[in-house]
């Protein structure tokens, strides 16, 4: 995997990638990534990959990211608290 390029979008974090002649988009905020992957028939290059980036994109991957925090919240209030026996 050969890392292209990294930026910024505002509070994302993206980085784009090349492996085995597939195109490679993660993008990341708050420990969360979401990563998408386009076959070499897809996207051509990382020129091509970046004009195709526009505000609904990038709208629509926080909000993806948004419910996976919503859920990754819900899993980790939603366990049980250990119980330690009373030891006196």
């Amino acid at each position: 995997m050969r890392i292209l390029d990294e930026w910024a979008y505002e509070e994302l974090r993206c980085t784009a990638m090349i492996m085995n002649g597939r195109h490679i988009l993660k993008v990341e905020n708050n420990l969360l990534e979401v990563t998408y992957k386009f076959r070499d028939s897809q996207i051509s290059s990382l020129q091509e990959l970046k004009s195709k980036l526009d505000e609904d994109f990038y709208s629509q991957s926080r909000q993806v990211l948004k419910m996976m925090n919503k859920t990754r919240f819900h899993l980790l209030n939603d366990s049980e608290e250990e119980v330690f026996p009373t030891i006196i």
